[in-house]
This record gives structure tokens, sequence and C-alpha cells, in this order.
């Protein structure tokens, strides 16, 4: 990973997305191109639901990864690819492609140029506003810091992962974490957040959230098997 501090976070490889799904992933490196003769590279994965309401579902996924988007990264290595895998499945989550079961299919997620800036080469997934951002904190403190085993620990606020696949900078998650802090649900210490009794009683909220972004899903997948 391209930064230490994560690996100060409860669980270094999990990530919320913006419609408040908890995921662990386990990223099997390295890339390799398609065998169907496509002109794309694949990496496979998992993506593990971290909900006591979820538990065992997961999601096996093959990320794959436009040739454009191939030339735009410095390479395919974990340092410069990772980050992408990540927040392709997360947006593939919140759009309801990805279904979460005991066992299944491995999905396609395809990682293509409409997250590239070809003005910047810059890749990102997201245009988050504030009130975005804010609901995305919210459910990431709870999640990775308020239901995490290990309790108390800090949770790294101005992840690069996340700067990329919302559309902000880092100084904006801290700012609006700042904002959340003075609202008192989460006590801030420079780049990192532990959330508060506020927060926690908002549970219902963050399960509702995780419920109505999985049903998304199987309606689609409902309709595919309907339709």
């Amino acid at each position: 990973m391209p930064e230490n501090k994560r690996q100060r976070n409860p669980d270094p490889v999990a990530f919320v997305t913006l419609g408040g799904v908890p995921l662990r992933f386990e990223l099997e490196w390295p890339f390799h191109k398609s065998t169907s003769g496509a002109d794309f590279h694949v990496l496979h994965g998992k993506a593990q639901l971290l909900s006591d309401s979820e538990a065992g579902l997961h999601c096996d996924f093959a990320a794959n990864f436009s040739q454009t988007m191939v030339e735009a990264l410095p390479s395919l290595t974990p340092e410069h690819a990772e980050s992408a895998v990540i927040n392709g499945v997360r947006m593939a989550a919140d759009a309801g492609r990805m279904e979460f079961l005991k066992s299944g299919k491995r999905l396609p997620v395809e990682v293509s140029s409409r997250y590239l800036n070809f003005k910047t080469n810059e890749v990102r997934f997201l245009t988050a506003n504030d009130d975005h951002v804010a609901d995305f904190l919210k459910k990431k403190l709870f999640w990775l810091n308020h239901r995490a085993p290990a309790k108390n620990a800090n949770v790294w606020i101005a992840d690069a992962f996340d700067v990329q696949y919302l559309g902000v900078t880092a100084e904006k998650l801290l700012e609006v974490a700042q904002k959340l802090a003075n609202d008192g649900l989460c006590s801030l210490a420079g780049e990192f957040a532990v959330a508060n009794e506020a927060l926690a009683q908002q549970a219902e909220y963050f399960q509702g959230e995780l419920r109505k972004t999985l049903d998304k899903a199987v309606a689609k997948f409902n309709q595919a098997l309907t339709g």
C-alpha cells in the first residue's frame, strides 16, 4: 500500500463505500492479460462484507482494466493500481452490480477510461460535495472504528484511496472531519479520528443504508433472472 498510515487502522484492508457498505479486500496479485482475447488486464479478488447481520457474505470479482487505463498508470503494481481496483469495486457495489453470497461466480468490475481525466491523466471516481464527504466519513468511522474488534483504534481520515474515490483533496477530508468533531461525532487528532458515542447512536441509520445499497444488487439480479 502507498501509505504506511493505513496500517494504523483497525483493519488496513477494510474500506467503506459512499453507500455505506463496509468491505474487506483480498487481492490476488499480479494482474494478467485477459484469456478471452479482449484487450484488458485482469486482477482477481474477493470483497467480504463486514457486518454481523451479513456474516460470511462475499463477492468474488475480476477487476478488468482497459488498455487506456493501463497506459495511464505508471505500472500495474499495488503501488499504482491498488487504489483503482478498490475504488472500482466500491463504485460497482453502490451501483448494485455486485451480489454478496456465501459462494458464487466471479463478477466483472470494469475500470475504464470513464474514470480518467485525459487532460490531467488523473484517475478519479466521484465528485463528492461536502454533504457526501460528511456522510461518507460518518459511515467510515462507524464501520471501521466503532464496529471494529479493536476499540478506540484510530482511523486514517486523509487516506489517498478515499481522495481518489471521492474526487476531493486530503485537506477537504480533514476539513469536514473537523466539522464532525465540532459536532461531537468524533475525536480528531491530526489525520486520525475515533468515533464518539453520538455517532454510535446512529447505528440504525448506518444499518439501513447498508441494507438499501445491498438491495439494489438483489433487485438487479432478480430482474435479470425474470427479464
